[in-house]
């Protein structure tokens, strides 16, 4: 994607098609459970596009059971961020060592994590 497109306010979901189809939903604007439903998400993902869910764990329930979760956090710096990746479901764990390979480069050592699950990845 060469742009950036301008944040729709009414739409809750937008399409961009590429190499992949992309989703994006905006699920903090929804009211209601039915609403994450509507949108139709699994069957988006069925048919190969992949989906960023900005507030994925209020639509936790409507989603599919394998997925990559995929946590941005503010770090101690203005410019630091901790991006915590953690697999759910049998797919994305048997994916995991290879998306460790893949993001080996930018894994930061800090130690044992006690709030870290064994699928988590920072």
């Amino acid at each position: 994607m060469s742009s950036v497109p301008a944040r729709p306010r009414s739409r809750k979901a937008s399409t961009y098609e590429g190499r992949l189809t992309l989703v994006h939903a905006d699920v903090y604007r929804l009211d209601h459970l039915q609403e994450v439903v509507d949108l139709a998400l699994p069957e988006l993902l069925d048919e190969g596009a992949v989906a960023l869910v900005e507030w994925g764990d209020v639509a936790a329930a409507a989603l599919a059971p394998d997925f990559l979760e995929v946590c941005l956090e503010l770090g101690a710096g203005d410019d630091d961020r901790t991006l915590t990746l953690r697999a759910v479901g049998g797919r994305w764990s048997a994916r995991l060592r290879s998306l460790a390979v893949a993001v080996d480069r930018w894994l930061v050592d800090r130690g044992p994590d006690p709030e870290a699950s064994p699928g988590d990845l920072r």
